[in-house]
């Protein structure tokens, strides 16, 4: 195995900021939906819509599942007693009933300084 296998590296990091995977413990993926928002929201929502600009219910209710996934991925990898997540791809979207934020990575442990 070559020495450097382990290594992440990201071209805008420097070398000394680099890190070697120790361990890697798999794949996990959170998964957030928040659903259809009250009568008020809706009636905002639509107003929004109709005059353009941002739609902030349905940007308000992805933030929240982002940031929801998100923690439940952070408490996934802690779960396995990863200290790091690797290869972080998310997906997210919103229509008029639900926004959903999906967030999919590798556990890891990396060394300690």
């Amino acid at each position: 195995m070559p020495e450097n296998e382990n290594i992440i590296t990201l071209p805008d990091f420097p070398e000394e900021s680099r890190k070697r995977i120790t361990e890697v413990l798999g794949a996990i993926e959170a998964i957030s939906v928040q659903g259809r928002w009250d009568f008020v929201e809706e009636t905002i929502q639509a107003l929004e819509d109709w005059f353009g600009g941002r739609n902030s219910v349905a940007e308000s209710a992805l933030k929240k599942a982002m940031k929801e996934a998100r923690k439940k991925l952070k408490e996934l990898a802690e779960e396995k007693g990863a200290n790091a997540i690797v290869g972080l791809s998310s997906r997210s979207d919103y229509d008029e009933n639900r926004a959903l934020a999906h967030y999919v990575g590798t556990a890891v442990v990396i060394e300690e300084d």
